[in-house]
């Protein structure tokens, strides 16, 4: 993960990749082996394990929190009922956890790497 304050674009990452476009590149395949402090091991490269020093992780597979609008009434129980409205903030639990299989994209001729999502 980049260091604290420190941030990256998506347009700097692909920048980066279109520098590197003249060589090639690929997507790599790893598997979360811990996740405190996180490692990823790369798929048939025993060697290579990520960690959060290295590591970009999107928001969208981390815990986060964000806001919803709800618009729903709660079910009739005991001739009880009421509308629930409004903007209300809700966690996500979408963190990655040991054993999840992810695509990962090498960056800065491997010296750094970008967590794409998780293989289902």
């Amino acid at each position: 993960m980049a260091k604290a304050g420190e941030q990256t674009s998506i347009k700097a990452i692909f920048q980066g990749m279109a520098d590197e476009a003249s060589g090639g590149f690929t997507i790599l395949q790893g598997t979360v082996i811990k996740t405190s402090p996180l490692q990823i091991q790369i798929t048939n490269d025993e060697k290579l394990i990520l960690n959060q020093n290295n590591t970009y992780i999107p928001r969208h597979l981390t815990d986060y929190k964000t806001e919803v609008t709800v618009e729903w009434q709660t079910e009739v129980a005991a001739a009880h009922s009421h509308p629930i409205l409004g903007r209300k903030s809700i966690l996500i639990h979408n963190a990655l956890k040991k054993g999840d299989v992810v695509h990962i994209l090498p960056l800065n001729h491997g010296k750094q790497y970008y967590v794409l999502d998780r293989i289902e």
